[in-house]
């Protein structure tokens, strides 16, 4: 059985495809949750890549009023 490699690049936080994703994925939330979180920056982010796979991983701050998240 081969081993299976991955391969973790960093991303951009800057990236305007990122903050489409980042956008996405809060608003997603939201929908789930009935909370009405905003995002407020992008903190970091990696590709990994599976071999016939990837994964893209955005750490996100977020608030809903006074109060930050910081989350995955």
């Amino acid at each position: 059985m081969a081993a299976s490699l991955s391969f973790r690049t960093s991303v951009d936080p800057k990236d305007p495809h990122l903050k489409e994703v980042a956008t996405f994925a809060v608003s997603e939330h939201n929908k789930k949750s009935g909370d009405n979180l905003k995002l407020q920056s992008i903190v970091k982010g990696y590709d990994e890549n599976f071999g016939d796979f990837s994964q893209l991983k955005i750490y996100v701050t977020a608030s809903d009023g006074p109060d930050n998240l910081e989350t995955l």
